[in-house]
């Protein structure tokens, strides 16, 4: 049997020695790889509601996912998604900034883990989404706030198509930006120390809490077939 504890240990050390000169696809999937992880690809049809499934509700005997596993860029919101034993997952979302505050493309989710990559501060690191809003509000606030976005944009396009001209054979498209962008550079939020190691420590937690409850329901389906032979 694998050592989860153990590999989840070394991912989390691992991501924070990602610089923003090095960060690419390749460097997950070498970090992913040193670890014994097998890269999988995702089937086509698997939207994100599913794979939220999976991480809320610790799914086991996933037949597109086996143990140990990861994928890169699973969907357009997640960056990487972890599997570690049967039924155990972490999402990760990495944001490279040249400054020293993020900007959030989209929606944000209270289950995953958002990896910072500072070029100034030199520093990278981790934290969830709680940190910086309510976590309770800011899904169904999005959610509202984009299907809005999405109805005007619709409109205009349709009055944008009216005003080619007629020879004209390209067609063109107005497009809602879906970025989160901060008002103010405040350094404190992401890089004071204390702050930092309190949200990192957070992320820790979460994570062997969550794995605790996973070994424990393992425990209790093993022990439940040995009742039943």
């Amino acid at each position: 049997m694998r050592d989860t504890r153990g590999i989840l240990g070394k991912l989390l050390n691992s991501i924070k020695n990602i610089t923003y000169e090095n960060y690419s696809i390749y460097i997950i999937k070498e970090l992913c790889n040193s670890l014994g992880l097998k890269e999988v690809k995702l089937g086509r049809w698997t939207k994100k509601k599913r794979i939220n499934e999976w991480i809320v509700n610790q799914e086991m005997e996933n037949k597109e996912m086996e143990e140990y596993s990861y994928i890169v860029e699973p969907i357009n919101d997640l960056d990487l998604l972890v599997q570690l034993g049967n039924g155990y997952y972490l999402g990760f979302v990495f944001i490279k900034t040249k400054d020293n505050i993020p900007v959030y493309n989209g929606f944000v989710n209270k289950n995953y883990i958002y990896v910072l990559i500072s070029k100034s501060n030199k520093e990278t690191i981790y934290y969830k989404i709680r940190d910086i809003f309510d976590e309770e509000k800011i899904e169904n606030y999005l959610t509202e706030y984009y299907k809005e976005i999405s109805s005007i944009t619709s409109k205009h396009n349709i009055e944008l198509t009216k005003m080619l001209n007629k020879d004209h054979i390209t067609s063109y498209t107005l497009k809602s930006s879906s970025l989160i962008l901060p008002l103010t550079n405040n350094h404190a939020i992401y890089f004071q120390d204390e702050l930092k190691k309190e949200r990192m420590k957070g992320v820790i937690e979460d994570s062997y809490r969550d794995l605790i409850k996973w070994e424990r329901k393992n425990e209790c389906i093993k022990s439940a077939k040995l009742l039943s032979e």
